[in-house]
Parts: C-alpha cells; sequence; structure tokens
C-alpha cells in the first residue's frame, strides 16, 4: 500500500482508463444488446446505449467509423458491436467504445410497439375525424403526470405565463415502471368521471423506449380513446412518439407546447371579447336603427296618415270596377247577338226551303232526300218536292255518267 500519496481526480480516472484499456478482453470484445436512446450529433458521432433485461453500457460511434455502418441505427434494434471498454476521463464514466456494429433484430418492446400500433390503427383509434378539438377558452386544465418531474414544472410555468386565471389541477401518477400504464389511465377515467377540468394533458419528459413504456400500453390508449374530454398527449421530446400521441386528440411535441395549446394568452381573451362586445353593440345599434326606419315608413304611409282617403279611394276604385264590367258585360251581350244572327242567316240561307224558293227542287225517297242518281233504281217511286208542292213519280229510266 502505497502512503501518504495524494492522487487528483484526472489520475484516478486515467488510471482506471489504463487498466480497461490493458485489459485483454475490454479491448477487443462483441456484445449483443438492444439499441436505447439513440442520437446522431451535428459532429456526426453516434451516442447510444446497448441495453438487455438487466443492465444498459453507453457507447459511443465516431464518426469515422460510422462510414461501414449500412444501416440507421433505431432505439429498439438488436445489433452485435465490436469495440473496446475505456474510460472518458472528463467526467469518470466507462463506455463503449464502438469499431463495428451489425443489425440482428428488432427488440422485444418495438416488437410490442409496432404490433399494438397496428392493431389500433386497423380499429380506428387514430382516425383524425373522431378527434376532438381543443376549446379556445379553457378554464381549467387536468395535468396527469410526474408530480416531481420537469414536465409539470414545465407546463404549469407556461400555462401561467400565458394567462394566470387558469386553474391547473395537477394529478400526480407514475409515469415508468411498472403498473404506472394502469395508474395514468385510471386517473384519466377519473377526471372524466368527476368531470373536473375542460382539457387533460397527459405525459413526461424524454427518455428512452423503456422510459416512456407507459403511454405504449394498450390501458392508456383505451383510456384516451374513451375520454369525453380532449386530451392533449405530451410525451418525451420532439422525436419521441408513443401510441399515447397517436390516440390524443392532440400530440404536443413537448410538455411547454402542450401548456401554450392549452393556454390562450390572457391578452388575446380580452381582445377577444372586446372584439364581440363590439360587434355585439353594432349589431344591435343597426338592428335598432332599422326598426325606427321600418317603424317611420309605417306611419308616413298615406293609409296611416289619412285612413279615410284610402277608403274613399277604394271605394272610387270598386266604382270604376262596377262601370268596367257593366261595359264589358253590354258589349259581351252585342257581340253574341250579331254572332246569333249572322248564324241564323246562314243557317236559313243553306236551308232546304231557301234552296227550293230559289228555283231548285228536292228530289226525296223513302222521305230521305237523294242528292246522286246511284241512290235510285228503275221503277222507285221518288217525290220531286216544289215551292209550291209536289211530284210523284216513278222513274222509267235512268241516265248518268255510269249509264250513258
Amino acid at each position: 500500500m502505497i502512503d501518504n500519496v495524494i492522487l487528483t481526480v484526472t489520475d484516478v480516472n486515467r488510471y482506471i482508463k489504463t487498466l480497461l484499456d490493458y485489459d485483454e478482453l475490454l479491448s477487443n470484445l462483441k456484445v449483443e444488446g438492444e439499441v436505447s436512446n439513440y442520437k446522431r450529433h451535428s459532429s456526426g458521432h453516434l451516442y447510444f446505449s446497448i441495453k438487455d433485461n438487466k443492465g444498459k453500457i453507453n457507447c459511443v460511434m465516431f464518426r469515422a467509423d460510422t462510414y461501414s455502418l449500412d444501416f440507421e441505427p433505431k432505439d429498439g434494434m438488436k445489433v452485435i458491436i465490436e469495440g473496446n471498454v475505456s474510460v472518458f476521463e472528463k467526467n469518470g464514466n466507462y463506455q463503449l467504445y464502438v469499431r463495428s456494429m451489425k443489425k440482428k433484430g428488432i427488440g422485444r418492446l418495438y416488437e410490442e410497439y409496432n404490433k399494438l400500433l397496428e392493431e389500433l390503427k386497423v380499429k380506428g383509434y387514430f382516425d383524425n375525424n373522431i378527434k376532438k378539438p381543443i376549446p379556445k377558452f379553457i378554464s381549467r386544465v387536468a395535468v396527469v403526470t410526474s408530480k416531481t418531474g420537469a414536465a409539470v414544472r414545465d407546463i404549469i410555468s407556461v400555462i401561467k405565463r400565458r394567462n394566470k386565471n387558469i386553474e391547473i389541477i395537477v394529478c400526480p401518477v407514475l409515469v415508468q415502471g411498472e403498473g404506472s400504464g394502469e395508474d395514468v389511465a385510471q386517473m384519466i377515467y377519473d377526471i372524466n368521471r368527476l368531470n373536473l377540468a375542460d382539457v387533460i394533458i397527459t405525459g413526461r419528459g424524454g427518455g428512452s423506449i423503456e422510459e416512456l413504456w407507459a403511454f405504449n400500453e394498450r390501458v392508456v390508449a383505451q383510456a384516451v380513446y374513451d375520454s369525453k374530454i380532449p386530451v392533449v398527449s405530451a410525451v418525451g421530446h420532439e422525436t419521441d412518439f408513443t401510441i399515447c400521441d397517436f390516440v390524443a386528440d392532440f400530440r404536443a411535441p413537448t410538455p411547454s407546447v402542450a401548456g401554450e395549446i392549452v393556454s390562450e394568452p390572457l391578452d388575446n381573451i380580452i381582445f377577444t371579447i372586446d372584439e364581440y362586445q363590439r360587434k355585439a353593440t353594432n349589431s344591435l345599434n343597426n338592428l335598432i336603427d332599422s326598426y325606427k326606419q321600418r317603424i317611420e315608413n309605417v306611419i308616413n304611409k298615406p293609409v296611416i296618415k289619412r285612413p279615410n282617403a284610402y277608403i274613399e279611394n277604394m271605394e272610387q276604385y270598386v266604382d270604376n270596377l262596377k262601370d268596367f264590367i257593366d261595359l264589358s258585360f253590354g258589349n259581351k251581350i252585342s257581340f253574341n247577338k250579331q254572332k246569333l244572327n249572322s248564324l241564323e242567316k246562314l243557317v236559313k240561307t243553306l236551308s232546304v226551303e231557301s234552296v227550293i224558293d230559289r228555283g231548285f227542287a228536292v228530289v226525296e225517297k223513302n222521305d230521305n232526300i237523294i242528292t246522286s242518281v246511284s241512290e235510285a233504281s228503275i221503277n222507285d217511286i221518288i217525290k220531286i218536292r216544289m215551292k209550291d208542292g209536289k211530284f210523284i213519280s216513278t222513274i222509267n229510266s235512268i241516265e248518268g255518267e255510269n249509264n250513258e
């Protein structure tokens, strides 16, 4: 044991790094696990964790080594990594420095995520036409999240800054670990049952897929879908997507944005109320002016100012109408008389008696007038009627165009 030697923190970290770097196993090893918390930095380096059911190791893959990748890593992906374990001296954390990485498959959680996502999509849980609108003017917000997390502080801070009159009810729940999904779902059902708020915000800060898993569970998706109160989902960071986001009536990329969505600024509300009041006053004044004008128009009508004049005019109109009817009726009678006389003269002109009076004779057979020789035969008895009598004769012969 070395006595009286005091080391600096840097000395300790460097010593541990040396031990790890020269360890035969740790300097060149292969590790199988599931990618989590994956991030590609603007520098081109990759930062993520690799984990299994019981543990997790932080990893870094520098840009020069990423050129060998033939895929883009994603959270939940199973991979096999080659590299070495060492210490990052600045903060004393050990991590796996990745030289190469191969894809092996999709992690168990992501398989469950994709399976439930597809099932709920087919059932119509994500359809836009069933999503409820977020009220513009809100008096009370229920926030379903951890009571100690940064998410609830961000939501409260944003809402109070924008509109101090909005009441915020914090409904604390577990947002991570066993039973957290059931806790979130039950709280959403309780808020609906008690009708506690105009809108519900549920969510938490960012994290790995395991840390966000409560909001990927079926019970939470069902509770959000069943909610009669609009639900805003605010889970994780902008790049995090959970099943709760898809089912919710509105997905906010962060808890802070969720606070903005449900809190119309107080100044805007006051301005809107003033505008509504101004429009209502103008509309009411215009309506009053319109009715005044209508009343004045009625009062100024002659029938109102001089009702007797109106009656007299109507009496004169009736007299004129009566004269017109009498005249029209008399003219109609005269016209019909003239027409009847003309018809009477025409009938007389065309009658048998008129024909006989003009020197013609009418031949009858069996008391019927015949007009053609074809209507008579030899020995027929005929009557020849003249204006002053009749001849009764027997036909001895017939002459005509067909008998010549």
